[in-house]
Parts: C-alpha cells; sequence; structure tokens
C-alpha cells in the first residue's frame, strides 16, 4: 500500500512538473525575450548548444521544444556575434550589448574622473606600516598599490592567483580608511566575495546582493552624502515634506538639494536638518515618476556628480567638482580671509571705501581719469 501512495505521489510530481513545463514552453512561444532574458542573467554570451539546453529544460516536449527553438531564434533581440575561439557561433541580445555599451562608456567617464586618491606622502606611510608588520609588498604589489590609490576614479589591475593582489588591497583598504573613504568589496559570486574579505579584510558582498539592498533603499547613502534631486525646478508642487525629511535625518544624510519645492517648512524648521530648495508649496507630489539614484543630475541649471562636494549655507548651495575641490581650497580659504580682514578694517575705523573702487569705476566710464569721487 505504501508502494503505491509514493507511485502516486511520483506521478502527480510527474505531471506537475510537466504542466509546469507546458506553460513555460507557451511563455517563450509567445515572447521568446523571456528566454533570451534568463540566460543573459547568468551569461552575457551564448552558443547554440547554451540555447537549446535551456529551452529543453523549459518545454514539454519535442514538438514545443522545436517551436520555441525557433520562436528565439527568430526573435529580433538575438544578435549574431561570429564564432569564438572555439569555432562556436555564439550569440547575445540587444539588451545586453546595449548594457555593456553603458558600461563602457560609465567606465570612461569613470577613468577620465579625478578625487578620490591619497596623497604620496598617505601612500608611503602606509607603505612602511606595513612594513612594521611584516607586510612587504613586492615590485609589482607596490606599483599596483600606488595605481589603485592614485587620483583616478577607476583603476584596473589583472594578475593570477597568488600573485598578492589581496594583499596589496590590504594595504589600499589601510590608506583609504586612513583618508576617510569607506571601502567595500563586491564580487560575482560568494566565494570570491569571502575570499576578498579574508585577504585584503575589506568587507565585501557580491554584487547580487548590493543590488538588492539598493533596490531596497539600504547602503545607499552615509552620513557624508548630500542627496541632490533633480526636481526640473518645478514649484507647482511639494517634493519633499517633513515625513520624507524626518526619514532622511533618521537615516544620517548630511543633508538634502532640491531643486524642486518642500512643503511643513515651520516643521522642517524645528527638525534642525539642512535642507535647500527652490520654494515651498504645501501641493503633494505624485509617487509615480521614475528615477535613478547615483547618477549625474542638473540641479539649478548645475551638473552634479556623485561623489562632488556640496557646500552650502543661508544664502544657497555650490557644488565643487572632486576632482578640483584640493586647488581650490586655499583660494577659498584666502578668499575668507581677505574678506575678514576687510571687514576688520571697516570696523576698526579704517578705510571704507576699497582700493579698487576708483578704477572700476573709471573703467565704467562713471569717472573722467583723475576725477575724485
Amino acid at each position: 500500500m505504501a508502494r503505491r501512495d509514493e507511485r502516486g505521489e511520483a506521478a502527480e510530481r510527474a505531471d506537475e512538473h510537466q504542466a509546469i513545463a507546458r506553460r513555460n514552453g507557451e511563455r517563450i512561444i509567445a515572447d521568446p525575450q523571456v528566454a533570451l532574458n534568463a540566460i543573459t542573467r547568468q551569461q552575457s554570451t551564448f552558443t547554440d548548444h547554451d540555447l537549446a539546453r535551456f529551452v529543453h529544460r523549459h518545454t514539454d516536449d519535442a514538438e514545443q521544444f522545436a517551436q520555441a527553438m525557433s520562436a528565439v531564434k527568430t526573435s529580433p533581440e538575438l544578435v549574431a556575434l561570429g564564432k569564438d575561439g572555439q569555432g562556436r557561433e555564439r550569440f547575445s541580445t540587444r539588451e545586453m550589448l546595449a548594457t555593456e555599451q553603458r558600461l563602457e562608456r560609465s567606465a570612461e567617464q569613470l577613468a577620465g574622473r579625478r578625487g578620490h586618491g591619497v596623497s604620496p606622502a598617505a601612500q608611503e606611510l602606509a607603505l612602511a606600516t606595513g612594513e612594521t608588520r611584516g607586510l612587504v609588498l613586492g615590485g609589482a604589489q607596490r606599483s599596483a598599490f600606488l595605481h589603485v590609490t592614485g587620483n583616478h576614479d577607476l583603476s584596473v589591475v589583472v594578475g593570477y592567483a597568488g600573485t598578492g593582489k589581496s594583499a596589496m588591497l590590504g594595504v589600499a583598504r589601510e590608506t583609504w580608511e586612513a583618508a576617510g573613504y569607506q571601502v567595500r568589496g563586491a564580487a560575482l559570486s560568494g566565494i570570491a566575495a569571502e575570499s576578498l574579505e579574508g585577504g585584503s579584510g575589506i568587507a565585501s558582498r557580491t554584487i547580487a546582493s548590493l543590488e538588492h539592498g539598493w533596490a531596497q533603499g539600504r547602503d545607499v547613502l552615509t552620513a557624508r552624502d548630500v542627496l541632490v534631486i533633480d526636481g526640473k525646478a518645478d514649484r507647482t508642487c511639494a517634493l519633499m515634506g517633513s515625513i520624507m525629511l524626518n526619514a532622511c535625518k533618521k537615516l544620517g544624510f548630511a543633508g538634502v538639494v532640491l531643486d524642486a519645492s518642500i512643503r511643513d517648512t515651520e516643521e522642517l524648521v524645528a527638525l534642525g536638518f539642512p535642507v535647500w530648495s527652490v520654494g515651498a508649496n504645501p501641493n503633494g507630489p505624485t509617487k509615480f515618476m521614475p528615477g535613478r539614484i547615483n547618477w549625474p543630475v542638473s540641479c539649478g541649471g548645475v551638473t552634479v556628480n556623485p561623489g562632488d562636494l556640496i557646500v552650502g549655507d543661508a544664502d544657497g548651495i555650490t557644488v565643487v567638482e572632486r576632482e578640483k575641490a584640493a586647488s581650490l581650497l586655499p583660494l577659498a580659504a584666502k578668499k575668507v580671509a581677505d574678506e575678514r580682514q576687510r571687514i576688520a578694517d571697516i570696523t576698526g575705523g579704517g578705510a571704507i571705501r576699497p582700493k579698487w573702487l576708483e578704477a572700476s569705476l573709471v573703467a565704467a566710464g562713471v569717472l573722467k581719469p583723475g576725477e575724485p569721487l
């Protein structure tokens, strides 16, 4: 009796699996991109054999397999790439190629940007500190260390397993953290993430895990980050109010800048959280507008890139490109010192009229040369 029950359950499971395969096959025939998207989630390119194996797993019988294969092979989304090194035809999808093109453009932009490096003195200090612990980098490791901790926003190091990349990254991690950066590791697989973290001390996760966190609104901003929102200077409604800005404060953001309106202004004053906007409007916003996170935006007619420095006070906001910040700091300090001295001269009974005034008035045609003010 028990064996009959087991055979009956097995038959039921087989019927269920067959029904599932039938439904999957019907979906692929109706929309071949379902199959193409599933394959390219695992690999960016694939062969006829890869495609046939996937379709075979998700169809019911030979007839449905043939129909599904025909639908996928004739899909306008399928792109033939030519033969690989082993003489096999390889394919990809239009969406995957577009994704790779966007990745290449982003990589080029990052490679051209500057601003996340550390000073040569900090590099030498990190190397010396490592040596005191017996961690002496070899010639190739040292070159790689200087490369990744340089001023480029994107650096690439290629090396075989066991050549000391993780040890080098451990020294780089200490250098970056000493400069105030938060260092995170990412890898395609969990084993690779564990290996990276174990060898370098860099807290690491899989890319899939990071993407899931970003989709859930986690791991996006820190207390050193300002949220800059491109609201197209819309004054017809408020994009944010007390509820959302209380949440931003609770999450530890440094501040919020909106090229749009806010509301609940009296509550926001009491909140004590830095917020800048183009105005105030009691009308609420729509909840169904698409957007992007960590993407260049236009705010007040100024382009703001992720990582740019945001400086604000009661008069407004200044955006400083990260790669220019180091060179601008001494100029800003001199400007502040000059203005403080000017105010001290005025309040101390010195000359109220600035030295440049008469020459400027002559240049503007208000005064004639030699004419007193």
